[in-house]
Parts: structure tokens; sequence; C-alpha cells
């Protein structure tokens, strides 16, 4: 059992990519927003998205949920181009149905490994924002996370 806390973009960056290019088995991803690798202003998108789809290549099954797409919403257009280009790559991905929020961010590793915190998945997260999120390792409370994760996502609406 291990913990860490991770406040910085660059900490965050380290540990997020770590453990997605570990994963065997399963990568369970939760966000707000998750910006995709067309914004052409930050290489670690680009890094974080060639992770997950080298991973999905190895066999590791993925799934996403992001916060609902409002195209009225800036979050919301750039959640539906990011649910696009995860599903080329053939990664699952799912949305709240209705007006319910996702906000929780939370990255689990072959129930063995997980982050949650403030961290989205954006330029902004992973360079200048204040965020801190915490790791924990081999921690008996993972099995209880990855149910509430996979309730969430199963009951959401597929893109």
């Amino acid at each position: 059992m291990g913990h860490s806390i991770i406040h910085s973009g660059k900490d965050f960056e380290t540990w997020y990519l770590r453990l997605i290019r570990k994963a065997r088995h399963e990568i369970l991803i939760s966000t707000f927003r998750f910006e995709h690798p067309l914004n052409k202003r930050s290489k670690v998108l680009d890094k974080l998205f060639f992770a997950l789809n080298e991973a999905r290549r190895r066999g590791v099954k993925i799934r996403v949920l992001l916060n609902l797409f409002d195209e009225r919403i800036r979050a919301g257009q750039v959640n539906k181009v990011t649910a696009r280009e995860l599903k080329k790559m053939d990664i699952e991905v799912r949305r709240p149905q209705g007006n319910i929020t996702n906000h929780a961010k939370l990255l689990i590793i072959d129930e063995n490994e997980w982050i949650v915190g403030s961290h989205n998945i954006t330029r902004h997260s992973f360079g200048s924002n204040f965020e801190v999120s915490l790791y924990y390792g081999f921690d008996p409370i993972i099995k209880n996370m990855r149910e509430i994760y996979m309730n969430a996502f199963n009951t959401n609406i597929p893109f």
C-alpha cells in the first residue's frame, strides 16, 4: 500500500502517463473535461492519446466517462470531439443522462492503483493550473472505487 500527493501539472502528467503505460488489463477514466489531441497547443495531450492507443493495442480494456456533450457549453463541445477521437481508437465512452453532471476526476488501473482529485485532462491541468490529486497504490478500497465507477458507467449513455 502506498500513496502520494500530486500537486503540479508536470507531476500529474508523469503519474498519469506512467500508470497508463503500465496498465495490463483495464483503464477506467472519469473526468469533467477531456481535451483532445486536435488542440495543437499542448503536446502532453498527444502523449496521453498515444499512451491510451498503445494500451488499447496491448489488449487493455479502456472505458471513459465524460461530462455531458451540450454544445452550448465549451466543455461539452470539447468532450464531444474527444469522444469521437477516443471511439476511433476503439475506446468505450459514455456520458451522464439528462442534466446530471459528471464532475468526478478518477483514474483506475488494473484494480491496483488509482488517482483521484481535481485534475481534468486538459492542457491547463497538465500545466499551469493549481490542482491537487492523490495517488493510491494497492489499497483495498480500490475495489469499492471500481464498483462505484462501474455502476456510474453502466447506467450512463454510450457515445
